[in-house]
């Protein structure tokens, strides 16, 4: 009689034992992930359900610049802990070199699983700024635009003197252009003072807020007299971002002078950004062509303070200021009147006092985001 044969004889489909009885199989990795919340473990994830008896020795996997201390295998996934969390914009690869004792295994076959080299593992870790920024969007927002928003923080931080988190420089910081309005209104250095749009500002996507200056504006819940925090009297600054503008003003006070006062009015006309950040300390000049780009207000000490239009200071002021303002901080609209702008504002921050360089990281980094989305001005 002759020998019965299998259905892979049948089909053709060659069959190898290993010594132990069943040929090893190739890996069957369908993704491999560091993710956000866990920066500190690296998830294989099989097709097929592993066997979680046998679970190789840290030394069988390779993780270049990195300590493997743990491996623990649950269903199909393989988790490696290492001792130093991975960081955004790391670059991961995975190696596997099968061994002699308790090799990776296909739990429904025993099969055990060949080496492999150089398998990809993409990295989902954010900077702190950014995963703070994303908790609880009901909106997620798209891989690129988180990647360009990790490009850009990590640049202000570079250039903001290599400081560890924005929460250490900035009190509030919103990228009003961003992908969706409900991303756009969160403060990014904090969860608290997250704003919130009034009477119906017009909201573009990588774009921002444009007021109708008549009722809408944007309101920070952020009031420097009592929540201020890098943020004070005689060490402050304030930017604004817009992306419109109106012819330049030659006239200092046009008969508003809160339009002046320590904030923003980027064309320094009557039809400009207003928002004030603190009493009687009105700042004038240099006078933009046509009001956009960033523009901001800086001041040193109880005398001295700055207009900067995008990376240009104007002269030196002497500004007298008597107090900070109390009400909650507005964007699109002067902080206590019933002036409005009907500009379109893409960013907003309050900080301590920024130099030159600080003014160049802002605008460079800023500006380098909205030309990858095609919206610079």
């Amino acid at each position: 009689m002759a020998p019965r044969r299998s259905l892979g004889h049948a089909l053709g489909i060659p069959f190898r034992r290993s010594r132990g009885g069943i040929a090893p199989i190739p890996p069957n990795i369908i993704t491999a992930t560091v993710e956000d919340e866990t920066p500190t473990k690296v998830y294989i994830n099989f097709a097929w359900n592993l066997d979680d008896t046998s679970v190789p020795d840290p030394s069988a996997f390779t993780l270049a610049g990195k300590i493997i201390s743990g491996v623990v295998i649950t269903g199909a996934t393989v988790t490696l802990t290492v001792t130093v969390a991975y960081v955004y914009g790391d670059v991961i690869t995975v190696d596997y070199t099968m061994p002699g004792a308790d090799p990776l295994k296909q739990e429904s076959t025993g099969a055990s699983i060949l080496s492999w080299v150089g398998q990809v593992v993409t990295n989902y870790v954010h900077t702190p700024e950014v995963s703070t920024y994303i908790d609880g969007l009901v909106t997620p927002l798209s891989a690129g635009q988180l990647a360009l928003l990790n490009t850009m923080l990590l640049y202000w931080k570079a250039g903001l003197g290599a400081i560890t988190n924005l929460s250490e420089f900035a009190d509030v910081l919103y990228d009003l252009a961003g992908e969706t309005a409900e991303s756009s209104l969160r403060n990014m250095v904090r969860r608290a003072h997250d704003a919130v749009a009034v009477n119906s500002p017009v909201f573009t996507p990588l774009e921002g807020f444009k007021g109708d200056g008549i009722s809408a504006y944007i309101d920070t819940n952020y009031k420097i007299s009592a929540d201020a925090i890098n943020a004070s009297l005689n060490n402050a600054a304030m930017g604004i971002y817009s992306r419109t503008g109106k012819a330049a003003s030659t006239t200092r006070s046009a008969g508003s002078v809160y339009l002046y006062r320590f904030g923003i009015n980027t064309n320094r006309a009557a039809a400009g950004m207003m928002c004030e950040l603190m009493n009687n300390a009105s700042i004038y000049g240099p006078y933009a062509t046509d009001g956009k780009g960033l523009s901001t207000g800086i001041r040193y000490n109880n005398i001295s303070a700055y207009s900067v239009i995008n990376k240009t200071f104007g002269a030196e002021e002497t500004t007298a200021a008597i107090g900070l303002t109390t009400a909650n901080l507005n964007i699109l609209r002067a902080t206590g009147t019933t002036s409005y702008t009907d500009e379109q504002i893409s960013l907003f921050f309050i900080t301590r006092a920024l130099s030159q360089s600080d003014i160049n990281a802002f605008y460079d980094g800023f500006q380098a985001y909205m030309t990858a989305n095609g919206k610079q001005v």
